[in-house]
């Protein structure tokens, strides 16, 4: 079937898509198709339907193999498309006391099938010395060291272009130097060896501010594995700063998270988690510590 009488049947033909995406790039792909060692670069030809530009891939939403995250609205979108693969979400069946709002004593000991505390050192370890932390790592070096290239290139064109140092040989400490500053924003990493006690310290005080602090709202984002998993990865990257209510300290600052922690925007491809759950995690501590009723 061509392309056209496909299209006027109301249905795409995704191989001809490819075919025709794949004649655009010239020379092809660069890899076989579905190449285990590619890590693919989607480029999206409809809706719902993507094809890596390196191997050829396609990935086609209403196949159900989509890697999806939950929206605040219960719906299932496709991290590689955006569409909505779902319009929502099952719920836990709720007792006679949380239908009728006496939740203040309810705590739940597990979330999911483990208890509390594992869960949060599953997150934390997860986040700060699995192998997805080292991937984060590995892109955020090769990003830095682009804009180090960058920033070298343009010091020396502005160098060339000024007719002050016309014909003079310039200064390699003083190119260095400019070039330093242009970056110092990017971050030294430390080896996750040494993060075991901050993992320690780290799961001990998220576990003592959900016991302590939590209430309706914590304790209905840890009864779904993916929004509790969200919850926790927000509380961790809050230690950055710490948290104070009422000039007490409920969660402590750990600068050195600034360094272990992955770039935020690299949570939703590498750790299929929201950037802005990171936000959604501080409001609904901070209601709960204040007990804001619903």
């Amino acid at each position: 079937m061509t392309l056209k009488a496909s299209i006027q049947q109301g249905r795409p033909d995704y191989d001809a898509l490819r075919k025709i995406y794949k004649a655009c790039l010239g020379g092809g792909f660069l890899f076989p198709e579905s190449f285990a060692g590619c890590v693919h670069d989607y480029t999206q030809l409809d809706s719902g339907f993507c094809v890596c530009s390196a191997c050829g891939h396609m990935h086609i939403c209403c196949r159900g193999k989509c890697p999806d995250v939950i929206s605040g609205n219960g719906e299932r979108a496709c991290l590689i498309t955006g569409c909505v693969t779902a319009e929502y979400e099952m719920r836990p069946e709720r007792n006679a006391l949380e239908r009728v709002g006496t939740t203040a004593k309810y705590k739940p000991a597990a979330v999911g099938s483990t208890n509390l505390w594992e869960s949060i050192q599953s997150v934390v370890s997860e986040l700060l010395m699995s192998d997805k932390t080292e991937l984060c790592a590995k892109q955020e070096r090769e990003r830095s060291e682009g804009k180090e290239q960058s920033c070298f290139c343009r010091v020396v064109r502005d160098l060339a272009q000024n007719k002050k140092t016309n014909g003079v040989r310039p200064n390699m400490l003083h190119i260095m130097a400019m070039v330093c500053y242009g970056c110092r924003k990017h971050r030294a990493h430390i080896s996750a060896q040494s993060t075991h006690a901050i993992r320690e310290k780290c799961t001990e005080s998220i576990t003592y501010l959900i016991m302590q602090h939590g209430w309706v709202r914590v304790w209905r984002q840890l009864q779904n594995q993916t929004r509790g998993r969200e919850f926790i990865c927000s509380m961790l990257y809050l230690m950055r700063v710490g948290i104070t209510f009422q000039k007490r300290q409920v969660l402590p600052k750990m600068e050195i998270l600034n360094s272990l922690l992955p770039m935020q925007a690299l949570l939703p491809t590498v750790f299929k988690i929201r950037a802005k759950s990171i936000t959604e995690g501080e409001n609904i501590i901070k209601l709960d510590i204040r007990r804001v009723a619903l």
